[in-house]
């Protein structure tokens, strides 16, 4: 067990490390987001037009049969979107976005250690033990990043980005557990 907690410990930092870096350089190249029009504008009318802190879909909603047909209708006219708002303002370095996110990378790196120790650690070699974790974290990542643009069709920039950020996660990971418990 002293394995699997410092293999989670070590992953959780090293992960950390990593977003850091992708965060800082590696996201603007993969144009992962891009900047609205007049983005003061649009935030002064969300926030005029008294829109609550949610994630929003345009068109929507579709819960009758004229509010599905308006919906198909609108859908294929365009524009159709995606929104996450926050209303209030929030600290993007805050001491406890940093403690929730170490401790969040913590949980997922002792749900993978417990993945090798479900296997049985000691009968399986390094190699495949950071495959195993690799795989397990890339079925997710694939079904999650690529859903947004397959069955909404959002743009294909973000989830590609996302994936190339979690897929390099998973692998970093998966070293890291596999050479801490041997």
């Amino acid at each position: 067990m002293k394995k699997h907690i410092l293999a989670a410990l070590a992953s959780a930092a090293v992960l950390m490390i990593w977003g850091m870096i992708f965060w800082q350089f590696i996201y603007e190249p993969l144009k992962i987001y891009n900047t609205i029009p007049n983005a003061d504008k649009v935030a002064e009318l969300l926030q005029q037009s008294g829109t609550v802190t949610g994630t929003y879909f345009y068109p929507w909603p579709r819960n009758t049969d004229e509010t599905f047909q308006q919906f198909v209708t609108k859908h294929k006219e365009g524009p159709f979107f995606k929104l996450s708002y926050i209303r209030q303002g929030v600290d993007p370095q805050s001491p406890q976005k940093m403690i929730g996110g170490i401790l969040h990378l913590f949980v997922v790196s002792f749900l993978a250690g417990l993945i090798i120790r479900l296997i049985g650690h000691g009968s399986i070699d390094f190699k495949r033990k950071a495959l195993i974790i690799f795989l397990a974290g890339s079925i997710g990542t694939v079904f999650i990043q690529i859903g947004d643009p397959v069955w909404f069709h959002l743009p294909w920039d973000y989830s590609l980005g996302i994936l190339v950020y979690e897929l390099i996660s998973w692998l970093i990971l998966g070293v890291i557990t596999a050479w801490i418990m041997k």
